[in-house]
C-alpha cells in the first residue's frame, strides 16, 4: 500500500483544528487507523507539515555535514591524498567506499592522480543538428 494522498491528510489536519475532535473520531470519519491520525497531528506539531516523509527513509549517511565538509577542506588543500590518508587524518570511522561515495555527492572527482571537483559545464556540449 502506498502512502495516502496529500489532500486526504490535509484534510484530516483541518477537521481537527477546526472541529476539535479526537483522533479517535477522526479515524472513523476517515476509514485510517487511529495510529495513523495520531502520527499525522504530532508531524504537524513538529514540522508544520503533513507531507509525506518517503525521503526521509533508508540508512543515514555515516559521515555527516561536518565531516563532508572536512573532507572538502582536506581535498581542497591536498588535491592529490588517497582515501586511506583522508580517513587517517580525519579519524573517520567509516569505509574507504563511504569516503568515495560522499566525495562524488559532493561532485569531488578523482581525474589524473587528483580530485577535481566536477565542471558542470563540460557536459552540457552543444550539439550540432544536420
Amino acid at each position: 500500500m502506498g502512502s495516502l494522498p496529500l489532500y486526504l491528510r490535509e484534510r484530516m489536519i483541518r477537521v481537527w483544528e477546526d472541529e476539535q475532535l479526537t483522533s479517535l473520531e477522526i479515524s472513523r470519519r476517515f476509514n485510517v487507523s487511529e495510529s495513523l491520525v495520531k502520527k499525522l497531528i504530532a508531524q504537524k506539531k513538529e514540522l508544520g507539515h503533513v507531507c509525506s516523509l518517503h525521503d526521509h527513509v533508508g540508512r543515514k549517511p555515516k559521515l555527516g555535514l561536518k565531516d563532508q565538509e572536512r573532507l572538502r577542506q582536506l581535498v581542497e588543500k591536498e588535491p592529490g591524498i588517497s582515501l586511506h590518508v583522508m580517513k587517517e587524518r580525519l579519524r573517520l570511522s567509516c569505509s574507504i567506499t563511504s569516503i568515495h561515495r560522499a566525495l562524488r555527492r559532493m561532485g569531488v572527482f578523482f581525474r589524473n592522480g587528483r580530485y577535481v571537483t566536477a565542471n558542470k559545464k563540460a557536459f552540457l556540449l552543444p550539439f550540432t543538428i544536420r
